[in-house]
């Protein structure tokens, strides 16, 4: 009997250890970030494309803002010759995520280089989320931009092993209850 609670004890500290790191980063999420920005042509005739097209890897916490941070974000297709780094901003109480070139921020274009601005409300808070505005400049003297609902952003969450770790747990309660 003393070693059926033996084993039932490491039983249960190894499932709260695997269970503990979950509860403790709820709201790290990692996924897809898929964003069409559309309408520049419409605003200005003159730019050479009509929407900026990307996708990229995004891994966040979104309980905490955060500025022009390139950690946590792969770029997997992105149809602008942006002529810095790629990186985000987010802010956490307003659910708002910019990304776009670091050159002079991601906040603010800047003017000497290929750069690019997308802002994206609700990205996590709402299964529509709304992109607000975006913005590109082409050296040496070429903004273009457009505005409000001017694109579609989705970001998708891969199925999390998680519940594959949580169901095994369970399995083995029950297979130590069984043996008893």
């Amino acid at each position: 009997m003393p070693a059926f609670r033996f084993r039932a004890a490491a039983a249960a500290a190894l499932g709260a250890a695997f269970l503990a790191p979950m509860a403790a980063s709820a709201a790290v999420v990692s996924g897809t970030l898929s964003f069409v920005v559309a309408g520049f042509q419409t605003n200005d005739p003159s730019a050479p494309q009509d929407a900026l097209d990307g996708k990229v890897t995004l891994t966040l916490d979104t309980a905490v803002t955060v500025t022009d941070r390139t950690t946590g974000l792969s770029v997997q297709a992105l149809n602008f010759a942006s002529t810095s780094a790629v990186a985000y901003s987010y802010d956490a109480t307003q659910d708002i995520l910019r990304l776009g070139g670091l050159a002079n921020g991601v906040v603010k274009l800047s003017t000497t280089g290929n750069d690019f601005t997308v802002t994206i409300f609700n990205l996590f808070t709402s299964s529509n989320p709304l992109i607000v505005q975006g913005s590109y400049f082409i050296e040496p003297d070429a903004y273009f931009s457009t505005e409000l609902d001017s694109g579609r952003a989705r970001f998708a969450v891969p199925e999390p092993a998680s519940m594959a770790l949580l169901g095994g747990g369970l399995l083995g309660f029950a297979a130590v209850r069984r043996r008893r």
